[in-house]
């Protein structure tokens, strides 16, 4: 008899009839992480529960190991703006859902899942803007050149987290923590975080999370884990790191690494840049790594060789507190060997647009309107899809496969809700 999966076994026994509804099928525990995008724009959303923004970070099947972390170029000029147009982009079906922007992808095997998005007006660069009181709870799913359509059921607040499990999706809504079933279409609860958490990340038989700051005081956060199998929550030893912020974690085939900035009582001024900090837990203990010289570092993907930090863009403290140099947003990180180094031949800063941003399958990111090649260690500028200067696009990257749906046509300059979009198109890369 073929021993059943612990996530299936999860579902089946703690869902109880919601879930047993479901012909839940076997699937390996493949890992598939979170990651939390930036959209680097200034932009401060006024709200009592504001979420945090996170997205998907798909762990690369292949292991061989393609590129040494050495080989990445340090002071290397910047890339020259390549368009990339392979094949051209083209139009899908209309999502099923009425115009929005800000729309949260998520791959789950073959299909592109978009879920929530914003149905008012985008805020404006440089802007603070009144966050909604009521989100979009629908979802749709690519499958084939078909959309079918769902719902979270929950309009109180956006998705904060999405991240695929074999054929799951494992959805963070505050603090409840919802499984989707893109097969059958289903939405059902899973469990309650324990306290509030930064994106969940998972080895494929559980979930791991943690509180993103150590601001409000305390002892510091330490690291949550939900097995599927039981559906209990248990807590790891202390870490390395001690109090923190910008905390999260992401699985990575070496362990599990804890990435975070040390908490002071002026990061970034009167304590100098704040730099990133890194730990590995594996083989049941915690091994600190050499910190980065990034200051960024608020999402990762792990490419199934290393980690990547997908941010563009640095900075120098200003006039007063000035570091003396540029230190970059974003680097990489060997989590077995302890390495890392700055993203080599990044684009310069002028190059760097807003129409897209997160999506990554294994050594492939795509960077704020940029592809990077973390193999190659290439950036290709990716164009706009036709119809519109678009920005805050949703989008999901099947191997060399780019789906982006919805999205605010900027010519619009922010007049009206006209400028949003439910148009979807595909390019192949």
């Amino acid at each position: 008899m073929t021993e059943r999966d612990p996530f299936d076994t999860a579902l089946r026994g703690r869902l109880h009839e919601e879930l047993n509804a479901l012909d839940v099928p076997d699937f390996p525990a493949e890992a598939v992480g979170a990651q939390q995008p930036s959209t680097m724009r200034r932009r401060t959303v006024i709200s009592a529960a504001a979420a945090s923004v996170v997205g998907l970070a798909v762990v690369g099947a292949e292991m061989e190991r393609r590129r040494s972390p050495s080989d990445a170029t340090v002071g290397a000029p910047p890339a020259t703006p390549r368009s990339l147009t392979s094949g051209g982009w083209t139009s899908l079906a209309a999502l099923p859902l009425t115009p929005r922007s800000g729309l949260r992808g998520v791959r789950v095997g073959d299909r592109a899942v978009f879920l929530g998005g914003l149905l008012g007006l985008p805020c404006p660069p440089n802007a603070s803007c009144l966050a909604p009181t009521h989100w979009p709870d629908e979802l749709a799913i690519l499958e084939g050149a078909g959309w079918r359509t769902g719902a979270t059921g929950v309009k109180e607040s956006p998705v904060s987290g999405a991240v695929a499990v074999g054929d799951r999706v494992i959805l963070t809504i505050e603090r409840q923590v919802l499984v989707l079933d893109p097969e059958n279409d289903r939405v059902a609860a899973l469990t309650t975080l324990p306290t509030e958490m930064g994106p969940l990340t998972t080895d494929g038989s559980r979930l791991f999370g943690v509180s993103g700051s150590d601001e409000g005081g305390g002892d510091p956060a330490r690291v949550q884990v939900f097995t599927l199998a039981s559906g209990a929550w248990t807590t790891l030893p202390p870490d390395p790191l001690g109090a923190s912020f910008d905390r999260l974690v992401i699985w990575t085939d070496a362990g599990l690494v804890l990435l975070a900035k040390k908490l002071v009582a002026s990061p970034g001024g009167a304590d100098g840049p704040s730099f990133v900090r890194a730990a590995l837990f594996a083989d049941g203990a915690w091994r600190r790594l050499p910190d980065l010289d990034c200051i960024g570092g608020w999402s990762w993907h792990w490419t199934g060789t290393r980690l990547v930090a997908p941010q563009l863009g640095s900075a120098d403290g200003g006039e007063i507190d000035g570091y003396g140099r540029a230190i970059p947003f974003g680097g990489w990180l060997d989590p077995v060997t302890g390495a890392s180094g700055p993203l080599p031949n990044t684009p310069a800063t002028e190059a760097i647009t807003q129409w897209v941003d997160g999506p990554a399958d294994g050594d492939l990111l795509v960077v704020q309107g940029w592809l990077y090649d973390d193999a190659a260690g290439t950036w290709s500028a990716l164009t706009r899809p036709p119809g519109g200067d678009w920005i805050d696009s949703g989008g999901v990257l099947i191997g060399r496969r780019l789906i982006v749906a919805g999205g605010y046509d900027a010519a619009d300059d922010y007049r009206s809700e006209a400028g949003l979009t439910n148009a979807a198109w595909a390019i192949d890369l």
